[in-house]
Formats: structure tokens, C-alpha cells, sequence
């Protein structure tokens, strides 16, 4: 018998009919995501952390798979987020900016967002009788053409319950301790229900309590109806500003991130023990990361990336891109694994899919791969042979195997602007050394830098390589006046890789000599290497240009007007790559070919920005008026049977 499941959503209800039917647990798991904002490598006890106190995160992975190598999509909040909904990088959904010197992330005025026709997990877990929700921080677009219409937000994303949510982000101007700012700013500071603003600004105090009271709801609920479902998690920690309710103030001998991390980490505990509480642990897979490491030009309140270099928005190095990645499913992975296999969290899109039984769209690209046979198996190889380090639409660096090749880095904050940044470890303000992928913080690495990440994690020695440049193979710009000639390789020779022309009668090297000068231009190309005589054979060396002509149209010091010539030119450098490391860069280097040859930029959603489209609770002319009160939640009540 179908259970009838309505849920009261505030701005009105909808109707799910689901079907009770038992399923494998082992293939139809619950889906449970917890994604932590702005965590780093090493904040938690369990990766290393020498004093920040072990918690409920830290023995989700005793009992489960901690993976030391599990990288995000993006090294900001917005295009990481997508990558991990879509299972695709963000150059492919749009995610980014239109403009080199844009904003990287969403604004509360921007009238882009994700596209509806992207698929999200909660989509493609609809598709097989999921029932999805979604509590805590989006950050994927708001409005499109009015203050309120809420055209990008979960609902309209595949997720059947919205319950509290920011649609923006926890964030420097939400500061209600007044240790930054005076007060905060409404404008930007807001939590919604569904489609409707139902507070602002934000009150923190019982942020943290009310999201995973909601999320507990949910889950009892849906355990209660017999209901496969899936339930989105995003954290406001940690996030600045740094907030906890009262009872968590002052409870980490790591400071105020200690702290924040304690409120977040007990959270994680409250949903792990609702799933325990309705007896559905070995049905339910529950993955917990981070959208990308920590802001770390914010001292004591920025959190720590361990040996790892780089932070949140330096997508080029380890720190901004490596985060923790825990996945615990009681039953079906076994207790206490570490693994060191590549992973991403696009990897989160592709095997619930897979463990679901969704055959996704062939209509697109997905960049996420099925890991199930990694956390079934400790004998499971990552599926990952190339991973691609992006910063909006620039592709920074590439992971293969145990090398990481890097064609951009980000400058770096150094230690003594760290210092004058802060005072006894509280930052001055919010700012990123760089925050651009297109700027002068950026350099072009040519050659490209190569790193052994699992001896040099922190990226610091780059390892030497033989590279050398040969000419490409030549052609004939003018072939329609070739007449016979033919093209062969030289091979076993020094010059070898270069192409010579023979043509009707022979060449003749005085002839061709004669016609050398500085600067023959072949079309739109110059050459600049003239051909030579070499014990029959003919090649090229260092010096002017030259042409061979056939000596039975043209005369043999000067071309006629009518004189068949034929051009043999240089059509660009090709490397040469002697050794095993250098061998590795050209695989890495193929494979940025042919990437790019399959790429398909989506348009992009992160440039257009309109004030008419800012959230507000009260219609005013006056933005800072906006204001209205939250009523704290009963989530018990907020899901109603028939």
C-alpha cells in the first residue's frame, strides 16, 4: 500500500505519493551529505590536528573510510558547491564569471544561478521514488528577475522539503559579536523557508541547533514512513564570522575556531544518532566533507590546511582543493579504513547515482566517478587517472597518479603579511592575497611544474625534467603547385622529425641556395631555417630561410612569375620528452588535449547583477531597513501524514 507523504512548505504544499516497497539496502542506501564550509585538511583530529578535540566527525571515520586524497571541484564556494550537486566541473555548468576580473561566487543582486536543467543528487535520486530535502547553506542562486520569485533555490532543484536555509552564505558582514563590525548587515545576512525570507539578519545563537534539529526531523520522519530519501546538509561553519550558540563558547582549547568547530562537529553527532535512533544505519550511506579548505589569511579564525600549502581560493595548490573526505555506511564499509586513492566530491554525484540505479544522461559530460567499489573494497583502485584543478574558467594544474602538473600558481600570502594582518592572531579584516585566477598574482608556468604530491604534499620542490624543442612536421604551403612532390620523414638521423619536399627534375642546391634569404614569408608563415645538403638526404639547420624549385620551370638563380616553387616551413615547436618524469607531463599535457577538445563552457551565470533582485523582508526603498523576525521553527510539525 502507497504511504501518501504531504509536506507543508510555508509558501504551500505539494503532494508526494511514494511507494513503501522494500529495497536492497546494499543498492538503494539512503543518501545522507554533509558538507562542512571553508574546512580544512587539517582542522580535524582524525587528519592530524594536534589539539582540536576529537568528536562525533572524527569517529564517523573510526567506523567508516577516511580519504587522505579527496579533492573538491572549485576552490570558492559557489563553484564548488555545483561541482559537487552536478557531478561536473563548473567550466560545464556556468558556475563561473563571463569576465576575467569578476566575481568568483554569488551575490545576494545576482540574477544567475544553477540552471534548472543541470541534474542535482536530489533529481536523480527523485527519479527512482527518493524523498529529498535540503537544510542549511546553498549558495547557487537566489532570485532571476524579482526580489522573491526564489527561481534557483532547492525547491525548484529536485529537493522536496526546503527547510532553513541560506541562500547566500553565513558570512564577515553577518558579524553579531561585534568583535569585526558594529553590527551586522541585513542586506546580506538572511535565512530563508522554502522560497520565503523568514529572517534577517541572521541570528546564530540557535543557527547550528535549529539545522540539525531539522535535519533529525527529516530523517526520523522519513525512517517512520518506510521512505528511501536523501537529505543535503550545509553547515554556516565555518564560515566567518565565527559564532556558536551560548553553551559552546569558549569550549575548545583551539579558540574561537575550536569552538565553532565543537558546535558543527556535535551537529554531525545529532544526525548520526537520529539515523541510529530509527534503526537505519546499514541502509544509509552519509558522506561528510568540505566545499574547500580554509581562508587562511584569517588567522586564529581561518582554520589550517596541515602540511598542505594554499587556502580557499587558490586553486592551484593543495590547500585549497585537498579536504577532508569521510564516508560511513554501517555494514557495507568496513570499520577504520584509510584509504590514499584519489577522490572528489563530484565522485559523491556518480555513485549514488550508481548505487541507486541511475543511468545518467549520455547528453552531457559528467567529471564525477563512481567510488563504490572503493568503499566496498580495500583492494578498489581510484577511477581517476587525470583530475583538473580549475579557478573559474582557467585550468590550473592536473593530478596523475602520484604527480601533480601545474601550469598557473596563485601568489601565496607570505608569513609577515600574515603577521600584519593580525593582531594576537584576530584578523584586521577580510581579504585574500589572491583572489583572481587571471591576475598579477598569477604566473604562467612554461614549461610546467611538476610535484611527487604523496613524497611533496605541500609542493615545495619541483621536480627537474628533460624537455627539449624540435620542429613540428613541416608542410607545403602551396601544394596545389607542387605538381608531384612527395613528403618523407627522415628517420635515424640527427634532424630526425623533420619533413624534406622533392620535387619533378630533383632539387638542385645551388638553385636552392641561391634563393635563400633572412626572411621568405610561406603564406602567413616565416620560415627561418634553410634546407642543406647531408649525404643524399636533406634536412634542415640553424640559419635564413629557403625554397626548392622545380629547375625545369624556373630558372636556376631567380624565380619567374610563373615559376612552380614549393615552401617547406616551420609549422610550430613539438617537445621532446626524454625520461619517465618527463614522460608523465606528456601524458598530463595529451590529456589537457583532449579534455579541451570535449569541452563545453556553459554560459555563464556569475556576472549579471541587478539590485531589484535583492532579498528583502519588507519591500522598501531602503535596503538597510529590511528586517523581519524568524519564528523559531517546530520542525516536528513542519511534515504532515494523511
Amino acid at each position: 500500500m502507497a504511504t501518501i507523504l504531504v509536506a507543508a512548505l510555508c509558501s504551500g504544499c505539494i503532494v508526494h505519493v511514494l511507494g513503501s516497497a522494500a529495497r536492497d539496502p546494499a543498492t538503494q542506501p539512503n543518501v545522507v551529505v554533509l558538507l562542512a564550509d571553508d574546512t580544512g585538511w587539517g582542522d580535524l583530529s582524525s587528519y592530524g590536528h594536534p589539539t582540536q578535540e576529537y568528536g562525533h566527525i572524527d569517529q564517523m571515520a573510526a567506523e567508516g573510510i577516511r580519504f587522505t586524497q579527496w579533492y573538491t571541484g572549485e576552490s570558492l564556494c559557489t563553484p564548488s558547491r555545483a561541482a559537487l550537486q552536478t557531478g561536473r566541473l563548473c567550466v560545464r555548468t556556468g558556475m563561473i564569471p563571463a569576465g576575467q576580473q569578476e566575481s568568483r561566487v554569488l551575490s545576494p543582486t545576482s540574477t544567475g544561478g544553477l540552471q534548472r536543467d543541470e541534474l542535482t543528487i536530489a533529481d536523480i535520486l527523485k527519479s527512482k521514488g527518493y524523498t529529498t530535502g535540503f537544510v542549511g547553506k546553498w549558495h547557487l542562486g537566489i532570485n532571476k528577475e524579482t526580489e522573491s520569485d526564489g527561481y534557483y533555490l532547492p525547491y525548484h532543484h529536485g529537493y522536496d522539503y526546503a527547510g532553513l536555509t541560506l541562500p547566500f552564505s553565513n558570512h564577515w558582514a553577518c558579524d553579531e559579536s561585534k568583535r569585526h563590525l558594529p553590527e551586522p548587515k541585513p542586506e546580506t545576512c538572511f535565512v530563508y523557508r522554502n522560497t520565503s525570507m523568514v529572517q534577517q539578519p541572521i541570528d546564530h545563537s540557535n543557527l547550528t541547533a535549529n539545522i540539525a534539529a531539522e535535519a533529525s526531523s527529516f530523517i526520523t520522519q522519513q525512517a517512520a514512513a518506510k521512505n528511501k530519501f536523501h537529505l543535503f546538509v550545509g553547515f554556516a561553519h565555518m564560515h566567518v564570522a565565527m559564532f556558536t550558540s551560548p553553551a559552546w563558547s569558549n569550549s575548545s582549547v583551539n579558540g574561537i575556531w575550536g569552538a565553532n568547530f565543537r558546535e558543527m562537529d556535535w551537529a554531525v553527532g545529532q544526525i548520526l544518532s537520529s539515523i541510529k535512533a530509527a534503526s537505519v544505519a546499514e541502509q544509509t550511506v552519509v558522506f561528510f566533507t568540505s566545499d574547500h579548505g580554509p581562508h587562511i589569511e584569517l588567522c586564529l579564525e581561518g582554520g589550517t590546511t596541515g602540511v598542505l600549502r594554499g587556502g580557499k581560493a587558490y586553486s592551484s595548490w593543495e590547500g585549497g582543493m585537498r579536504v577532508p573526505g569521510i564516508v560511513w555506511w554501517p555494514g557495507t564499509i568496513a570499520a577504520g579504513r584509510e584509504t590514499n586513492e584519489l577522490a572528489s566530491t563530484m565522485d559523491i554525484f556518480a555513485t549514488v547515482a550508481s548505487l541507486a540505479g541511475v543511468a545518467l544522461p549520455t547528453d552531457r559530460i559528467f567529471d564525477g566517478r563512481d567510488l563504490s567499489e572503493v568503499l566496498r573494497s580495500e583492494n578498489a583502485s581510484s577511477p581517476h587517472d587525470f583530475m583538473f584543478y580549475y579557478c573559474s574558467s582557467r585550468l590550473m594544474a592536473v593530478r596523475h597518479g602520484a604527480y601533480k602538473v601545474k601550469f598557473f600558481t596563485e601568489q601565496l600570502p607570505l608569513e609577515d603579511e600574515s603577521t600584519t594582518h593580525c593582531s594576537s592572531g584576530s584578523p584586521h579584516g577580510e581579504f585574500f592575497q589572491t583572489w583572481d585566477c587571471f591576475g598579477e598574482g598569477v604566473t604562467a608556468q612554461d614549461p610546467p611544474l611538476l610535484f611527487n604530491i604523496d613524497s611533496d604534499p605541500a609542493e615545495r620542490f619541483p621536480l627537474a625534467y628533460n624537455i627539449t624543442q624540435r620542429h613540428n612536421a613541416s608542410s607545403l604551403c602551396h601544394p596545389a603547385t607542387v605538381g608531384n612532390s612527395s613528403v618523407y620523414n627522415h628517420t635515424g638521423m640527427p634532424g630526425a622529425g623533420y619533413h624534406s619536399v622533392e620535387l619533378p627534375g630533383g632539387p638542385d642546391i645551388t638553385a636552392c641556395q641561391a634563393l635563400c634569404c633572412e626572411d621568405v614569408n610561406c603564406g602567413s608563415v616565416t620560415m627561418a631555417y634553410p634546407w642543406v645538403s647531408d649525404g643524399g638526404e636533406w634536412k634542415c639547420s640553424e640559419g635564413s630561410a629557403c625554397c626548392f624549385f622545380n629547375p625545369l620551370h624556373a630558372a636556376a638563380t631567380a624565380p619567374r612569375p610563373n615559376a612552380t616553387l614549393a615552401f617547406v616551413h616551420r609549422q610550430g615547436d613539438e617537445p621532446i620528452y626524454t625520461g619517465t618524469l618527463a614522460k608523465i607531463v606528456q601524458s598530463v599535457q595529451e590529456a589537457v588535449t583532449k579534455h579541451n577538445a570535449a569541452l563545453v563552457p556553459g554560459t555563464p551565470q556569475l556576472s549579471e547583477s541587478n539590485a531589484s533582485v535583492q532579498p528583502c523582508c519588507k519591500s522598501s526603498q531602503y535596503r538597510d531597513t529590511c528586517g523581519c523576525n524568524y519564528p523559531n521553527p517546530n520542525p516536528v510539525t513542519s511534515w504532515l501524514y494523511v
